[in-house]
């Protein structure tokens, strides 16, 4: 059974539709890219699993049970969860106390402590800017800092809406590996998605590429790197030597 089930789901947006007919699944232990230019439908798609926005036709299923018209808190409370576009942090309040949050239907104070212990070893910039409001921190800062509050909730799935936005390359590059020491070395499943394809295609087992909020290809990313669409629409010519 897949961890997360996405069965012909339509989505619109002042009756504009917005998704339409999209079906995939997300395994355990996977990562899985959705790629695609602006418009496609990508954190549409997100939002929708999310529990933000109402699928007007289809299944979402996780851990096999419908979650089509549940909550939203009530989705994060299953281990569900997202990092936003422009990561939203909790700008007056301290960093930590935003890692707090993320831990707020937690009532195990002893493992609580110990998980923040772990993103400070993942993050060890926040560990420097724990006192520090995280409306003043760095853009870098800020999505690490969104990643880690996420990682507080224990989830079994998080999804990442652009994560390399706004950041330099070097950011960039450290986000990615970290994303990738997640899935590796805790085992959280992981949905991306993300502009950088090239980028995102290195990181993910298989991929989706939506257009006008419809799947036209997906398959395994190395071989979804070399399909000539992806490369003329997505990569560029430097695909080629990459």
């Amino acid at each position: 059974m897949a961890l997360l089930e996405i069965s012909a789901i339509n989505v619109d947006y002042d009756r504009v539709r917005a998704v339409s007919g999209l079906s995939f699944e997300v395994d355990e232990g996977e990562i899985v890219a959705l790629i695609g230019g602006n418009g496609a439908g990508k954190s549409t798609t997100l939002n929708a699993i999310s529990g933000l926005v109402r699928v007007q036709a289809g299944c979402i299923r996780f851990l096999g049970a419908d979650i089509s018209t549940t909550e939203p808190h009530r989705i994060v409370e299953t281990g569900l969860l997202q990092v936003p576009e422009g990561r939203r942090v909790f700008a007056a309040l301290t960093v930590e106390e935003n890692l707090d949050m993320g831990a707020f239907a937690r009532t195990d104070r002893v493992a609580i402590a110990q998980d923040k212990r772990q993103i400070f070893d993942l993050f060890p910039i926040l560990s420097e800017r724990r006192r520090q409001f995280a409306g003043t921190c760095s853009g870098g800062e800020q999505q690490m800092l969104a990643i880690g509050r996420a990682l507080m909730a224990r989830p079994k799935l998080l999804m990442l809406d652009e994560p390399s936005l706004g950041l330099a390359p070097m950011i960039v590059r450290n986000i990615f590996h970290t994303i990738r020491a997640l899935n590796r070395d805790r085992g959280v499943s992981i949905l991306l998605v993300e502009q950088n394809a090239r980028m995102a295609l290195k990181l993910a087992s298989r991929a989706i590429v939506l257009e006008h909020g419809k799947r036209v290809l997906s398959g395994p990313s190395n071989v979804l790197m070399q399909d000539p669409t992806v490369q003329q629409a997505f990569l560029g010519r430097s695909s080629l030597a990459a």
